[in-house]
């Protein structure tokens, strides 16, 4: 539940907005530029920046990051792009394909149909998100 204060009934006011303090304190100093990834049996946390793209098989997931390094993960029943919305919304990633989501910093140039990343890896660009690539690089591009 990640519960900060709990506060018994009937609520005290000072002790209420003293609770509120204390949970805008803890949400600021939370970085928001992360991805949380759970392994067996533990959780971790990877720099959104370092991670060039990520791979779905099932629930698997494979995170590639720029230093080569391969993080394997899972994911609990969620749609692949329920469980990567925030990341997504963000503008800094697009879905590609049904399996995969790509850094837009990494992206060295779009082909017709695939994605050529600055590591040199080619990821494949579906018909369904043809559009929405283009649209999402060009955009990211004008900033």
């Amino acid at each position: 539940m990640n519960a900060l204060r709990y506060i018994l009934k009937p609520i005290d006011y000072i002790e209420f907005v003293s609770a509120l303090d204390f949970a805008y304190i803890v949400h600021r100093a939370v970085p928001r530029n992360i991805v949380t990834v759970r392994l067996p049996g533990a959780v971790t946390n990877l720099n959104e920046d370092d991670v060039v793209y990520i791979e779905n098989n099932v629930r698997s997931m494979k995170y590639v990051m720029k230093d080569g390094e391969v993080v394997s993960g899972t994911r609990r029943n969620i749609s692949f792009e329920g469980f990567f919305a925030p990341l997504l919304a963000s503008g800094k990633f697009v879905q590609s394909h049904k399996s995969f989501i790509v850094n837009m910093n990494y992206i060295s140039s779009l082909r017709t149909s695939s994605i050529r990343l600055s590591t040199g890896i080619n990821i494949p660009i579906s018909r369904r998100h043809i559009a929405e690539v283009h649209m999402a690089y060009e955009k990211f591009n004008s900033k």
